[in-house]
Order: structure tokens, then C-alpha cells, then sequence
């Protein structure tokens, strides 16, 4: 029976994977992941918090400009009604 250099590979590949699983590779990198999922969510619910905070501030920028304001004129309209005698 002859092996081919195929054959050498996928077992040099199924001792490297058993090795990695022995030691626990597994659990270090699904630890990662892990990690990395909760910092994601922690970024997305941050994310939300802030639109609705922008949210709520439009709304209050706009009902502010539908409130009528009461300025005075400036002053230098105020000179020019003023009649010359």
C-alpha cells in the first residue's frame, strides 16, 4: 500500500488539531470571542443611548424655534425711526 504526500498532509493536520484541542486552544480562543461579543454589545448600547439623547436635544431645538421670540430691534433700527425735529 503506497501514501501519498495527500495522505501525510491530512495526518500531519488531524495530529495538529488534536494537539490544539488536548492543550485547550479551544477554550482560549471561544474566551476571545466572548470578549469580543460583549464589548461589541456594550459599544451598541452605548451607541443607542446617545441617539436618543440626540434625539430628545433635536426635539427640544425645534419646539424652541417654534416658540415666538420677543427681541428687541437693534439698535441701530431704533436710531433710524427715530424722527429728527
Amino acid at each position: 500500500m503506497e501514501f501519498d504526500a495527500e495522505f501525510f498532509v491530512l495526518l500531519g493536520f488531524l495530529v495538529f488539531v488534536g494537539v490544539l484541542i488536548y492543550f485547550g486552544a479551544h477554550r482560549i480562543v471561544l474566551k476571545a470571542l466572548d470578549a469580543r461579543g460583549e464589548a461589541i454589545a456594550a459599544e451598541l448600547a452605548q451607541a443607542a443611548k446617545l441617539r436618543q439623547e440626540a434625539t430628545a436635544l433635536l426635539a427640544s431645538f425645534e419646539k424652541s424655534l417654534l416658540k415666538p421670540r420677543r427681541t428687541p430691534p437693534p439698535l441701530s433700527l431704533k436710531r433710524a425711526r427715530k424722527p429728527s425735529s
